[in-house]
């Protein structure tokens, strides 16, 4: 096995935050997968050691106590190094370093194969796709304030404003896309469409005409059950009001 160099390590780090990760993956995967004999080999000649040295995240980031300097905190750290697992898995590899036996040998690769199924998952988890916030969402945040975003500013409600206005454009501010409770222009496009029945979890959600004139809700399940509705502004607000509690919830 080729083991990576210093140098590499260190043009990694510089690369950035992802290349950096990928770097430190691949680190910890040779000392997983090497054999006995070429970690041996490697351990002697100083191509493999168990340091912020081979790190390119500890090199991004410094070997400080929480990994964090003016490029931000490395996303490796969480409750310590590598998840709190680096410190007893370097503790593995050096007692494998001082007796090379097969016993720790096989002790040291089962702890990498730890940290790299938590390296790969903070990758995975980087990787993913995260929603665009699009003109109309809106949505309320963890303190309760309520915002609007409205060609491409954040609109937040505040307390009180001199001039009696309810919503300050904000764009300095950020928004988790999980806070989103829905887009008000998709849904007055949706109601501006004519409805007149629905199926929903093995119901048929009917208006008919005596529902049209009456402002009322026909529903009938597969069962046989049969109820009638007041479809009043309040009814239908307090069913949003519901569904908003329960996201925040999820």
């Amino acid at each position: 096995m080729e083991f990576i160099t210093q140098e590499y390590i260190k043009e990694q780090a510089q690369k950035g935050e992802m290349e950096a990760l990928q770097c430190s993956l691949l680190h910890h995967q040779q000392g997983r997968d090497a054999t006995r004999g070429e970690l041996i080999d490697a351990i002697e000649s100083e191509d493999f050691e168990m340091s912020a040295g081979f790190c390119a995240c500890c090199k991004r980031y410094g070997p400080v106590d929480d990994c964090t300097t003016k490029l931000g905190q490395c996303l490796l750290y969480s409750d310590g190094c590598c998840g709190g697992i680096y410190k007893p898995i370097r503790e593995e590899f050096r007692a494998f370093k001082n007796s090379l036996t097969k016993l720790l040998y096989i002790a040291f690769t089962e702890a990498e194969s730890k940290v790299c199924d938590y390296i790969q998952g903070v990758i995975d988890k980087k990787q993913e796709k995260k929603p665009e916030l699009r003109h109309g969402d809106y949505g309320e945040n963890d303190n309760g304030k309520m915002f609007i975003i409205l060609d491409g500013v954040i609109h937040w409600e505040e307390d009180s404003y001199p001039d009696g206005q309810r919503i300050s454009p904000l764009p300095n501010r950020t928004i988790r896309p999980e806070l989103v409770r829905g887009n008000i222009f998709d849904e007055l496009k949706a109601i501006s469409e004519p409805l007149t029945e629905f199926r929903y979890d093995h119901a048929t959600f009917t208006l008919g005409k005596k529902g049209v004139d009456t402002g009322r809700m026909f529903i009938e399940t597969d069962r046989g059950d049969k109820w009638w509705f007041d479809l009043t502004p309040d009814f239908i607000l307090n069913l949003r009001r519901m569904e908003a509690t329960l996201r925040s919830k999820k």
